[in-house]
């Protein structure tokens, strides 16, 4: 498996449900990519089956305002992430192997690429 699903894995939980009880601001994995959900509407045609339009921003690559349509009855996995306060302590490296490191309160480090962080400084994060 990629290696951020190995990491989403420790920090979060997966849930199989329903397209139309995704709502803004939750985080879906689909197509072995984690969409930050901006809209959610659900749309019908007629006497046609509903269909549900979601607006997402792709979460390891930065990429704004994707957008996939579902049928009604379709599944989707919802991540419930696990929320911990860190703080930047350093980066290192160069180029594109440039990582952030940062802490929790315990002191655990951990270092995440700098692309990650899509145009914003690691100064900035602790402010």
């Amino acid at each position: 498996p990629p290696r951020s699903s190995l990491l989403a894995a420790r920090w979060a939980s997966h849930d199989s449900v329903s397209v139309n009880e995704v709502r803004k601001g939750q985080v879906l994995f689909q197509g072995g990519e984690y969409w930050a959900v901006k809209d959610w509407q659900p749309a019908k045609q007629g006497r046609g089956a509903a269909s549900y339009e979601v607006t997402y921003d792709e979460l390891i690559t930065g990429k704004r305002g994707g957008s996939h349509k579902f049928g009604s009855g379709t599944r989707v996995t919802l991540v419930v992430l696990d929320k911990n306060d860190c703080e930047v302590m350093y980066t290192q490296g160069e180029g594109s192997d440039k990582v952030v490191v940062i802490a929790d309160v315990d002191f655990n480090e951990m270092e995440i690429p700098l692309t990650r962080f899509h145009g914003i400084s690691p100064k900035e994060l602790n402010e």
